[in-house]
């Protein structure tokens, strides 16, 4: 399970998340490489998905959990 809290991303930095999201629709596995010991990581998922409203379109946030379920 890994937690991602990103903040103070501009629009497009934003988009790119939430353009990944929508893409797999929430359900569709993907794999990732883990940051600190490159090992690549199939059929992760999401497992929440966070974003306030925002004031300030130059500096959002997004709260994202992924999951590998086990069988």
């Amino acid at each position: 399970r890994f937690e991602l809290d990103y903040d103070g991303l501009d629009e497009a930095q934003a988009k790119v998340l939430d353009d990944h999201f929508y893409s797999t629709r929430g359900g569709i596995s993907f794999t990732i490489t883990h940051p600190r010991t490159g090992e690549v990581i199939t059929g992760v998922r999401y497992e929440s998905y966070k974003y306030p409203e925002h004031q300030k379109v130059w500096a959002q946030q997004r709260t994202v959990i992924l999951r590998k379920p086990t069988n």
